[in-house]
């Protein structure tokens, strides 16, 4: 008896990044899962605005240049994680209200 191979899928993996050791970790798992299969990984982060700062113009300006840095720190955090893996991967980040008052 034989057993038939299963075509070879394109895994996309997720992983939320904020650049903590469990953060790490899962990026780490993330390059193991892929490894031997074509996929790439999409790192995520979300930078959350407080409802406070949803009411100053002001705050909301100062804050999205705290978060662009803080962008380009995650990313450069995963980057350097993921460049000695070779997995193929991008990074995207995300800006959210917090819905709590």
């Amino acid at each position: 008896m034989t057993t038939a191979m299963l075509p070879t899928r394109f895994l996309h993996l997720v992983v939320g990044y904020d650049g903590s050791p469990p953060a790490s970790r899962a990026l780490e798992a993330a390059v193991r899962l892929l490894q031997g299969r074509i996929g790439r990984i999409e790192v995520v982060y979300v930078a959350h605005l407080s409802s406070l700062a949803a009411l100053s113009p002001g705050a909301i300006a100062e804050m999205e240049n705290d978060f662009d840095e803080i962008e380009q720190e995650l990313r450069g955090q995963a980057a350097g994680q993921l460049e000695v893996s070779g997995a193929e991967w991008s990074s995207n980040g995300a800006r959210a209200s917090s819905p709590i008052s």
